[in-house]
């Protein structure tokens, strides 16, 4: 039986702050989109970008990618 399943968006960049360890007042911007059984969530800090894919029927982490943000929001 299934019982963490990731049913929304907002659930899956949850899940990917909390695995980053960001705070969502430390973000400039956040993006999720649904690709088969994995979110792919895309955060980006003013000094990092992250990309994460959440597993959709279980809330783990798949894969991760980081690297330094080039454009400094201010």
């Amino acid at each position: 039986m299934i019982i963490n399943r990731v049913r929304t968006e907002a659930e899956a960049i949850q899940i990917a702050l909390e695995y980053s360890g960001l705070a969502a007042a430390e973000l400039r911007d956040g993006t999720s989109r649904r690709e088969e059984n994995f979110y792919h969530v895309a955060l980006r800090t003013p000094f990092q970008k992250y990309e994460l894919y959440v597993n959709a029927l279980d809330g783990e982490i798949a894969g991760i990618d980081t690297e330094p943000a080039t454009a400094f929001f201010m």
